[in-house]
């Protein structure tokens, strides 16, 4: 019963016990081949998983055995065999002893050393109690004395920076002011010119061919389509629209000849602001709308613009979009074009923000907010 119970929970080592038992209850009643059956059978099993004490108890068996059955030759092997485990065992269990002895002196020796530091230890402390928290004091004071210059310097190279940084922004800003009212009077200078001499002469040049008789139409023709190109230059040079019409009228009049030039739909929702922006602001802001819609017709491929300028608390919103191919704002080379450059400026100019968002084949939008200072 024991045999089935145990071979049934597969435990190896009790199952060869129980042929080891078996076979030295044979032997000892004289049943000497049955005794080395059993035997065989328990080897079998024992020799799977290397247990060497039951592999030296199937030895000695097997010696008595066969030395029961008077085979000497057998029994002597059997015996060397049970010598040999059996030294083996002896062995192992002298070193497992010498290896725990030894462990035990190196954890005891190693306890005496930790103790004996530990000692020595706190009788230094003791001795130099006093130059320690000296020594503590003194590296406390260098500590704040470094902190302090520390603290100063940084506050001086922020200052210098700072005082730097503003110093260029306000150049920057006198540089663009500068350049873009320099341009803005040259302009007027041009159209001025371009309108009181060359206009003025070509009307009276017209008025003295038209009492001729020789070639009087096609002169005629071509000097009312040179006068005409000579007021266009005029005003692309210098927008006397403004002056003229007013800035809100003059962003329609400007919104109506892109339409009607161009394939381009462009529309406009411009709020009340004449009296919200000074000649500056409203050339400046005119001259930007006027780079986005070129920008717009040249590059975005777009078939529709709408111009947004509203007014809301201290500040002026101005939006631009278009339904165009857009392009990628993080390509330097498109950022530094001097269109956008020019953008730019202008918005410093007027002390404005101005941001760029645009995605690849879903348009471009430009928002500019401008301080209102009037």
């Amino acid at each position: 019963k024991a045999y089935i119970f145990i071979r049934s929970r597969g435990l190896t080592p009790e199952l060869a016990s129980i042929f080891i038992n078996y076979s030295d209850l044979k032997s000892r009643v004289g049943n000497y081949k049955v005794a080395l059956i059993y035997a065989d059978t328990a080897f079998d099993i024992v020799n799977k998983n290397g247990d060497l004490y039951l592999l030296r108890n199937i030895h000695q068996i097997r010696a008595q055995a066969y030395a029961g059955l008077k085979k000497y030759q057998q029994a002597y092997t059997e015996a060397l065999q049970f010598k040999d485990v059996n030294d083996t065992i002896f062995n192992t269990e002298n070193k497992l002893d010498i290896l725990a002895q030894q462990t035990k002196f190196d954890t005891e020796l190693n306890e005496f050393k930790l103790q004996t530091r530990e000692k020595e230890i706190k009788l230094l402390a003791k001795n130099t109690g006093l130059k320690e928290e000296a020594l503590k004091k003194q590296k406390y004071i260098q500590g704040l004395v470094m902190v302090s210059v520390a603290l100063l310097c940084l506050i001086l190279i922020l200052g210098m920076l700072y005082y730097t940084i503003n110093k260029r922004k306000k150049q920057q800003i006198i540089f663009s002011k500068k350049l873009i009212s320099a341009q803005e009077e040259e302009r007027k200078r041009i159209a001025f010119e371009l309108h009181d001499s060359i206009g003025q002469n070509l009307v009276f040049m017209k008025g003295i061919v038209e009492n001729k008789e020789i070639n009087k139409t096609d002169l005629s023709n071509n000097i009312k389509t040179t006068l005409e190109e000579v007021r266009a230059i005029s005003k692309e040079l210098y927008p006397s629209q403004l002056e003229q019409l007013g800035f809100v009228q003059s962003i329609h009049a400007l919104i109506t000849k892109v339409s009607e030039s161009t394939q381009l739909l462009a529309t406009a929702d411009i709020e009340a602001i004449e009296d919200k922006l000074n000649t500056e602001q409203k050339i400046n802001i005119y001259r930007m709308i006027q780079e986005c819609i070129t920008n717009c017709i040249k590059h975005a491929k777009a078939t529709a613009l709408r111009i947004t300028i509203l007014k809301s608390n201290k500040v002026i919103d101005v939006t631009v979009q278009d339904n165009g191919q857009g392009f990628d704002v993080n390509n330097s080379k498109l950022i530094s074009s001097t269109g956008l450059v020019s953008l730019k400026e202008r918005a410093n100019l007027l002390n404005g923000k101005m941001t760029i968002s645009s995605t690849l084949t879903k348009g471009t939008k430009i928002t500019l907010q401008i301080p209102i200072t009037v």
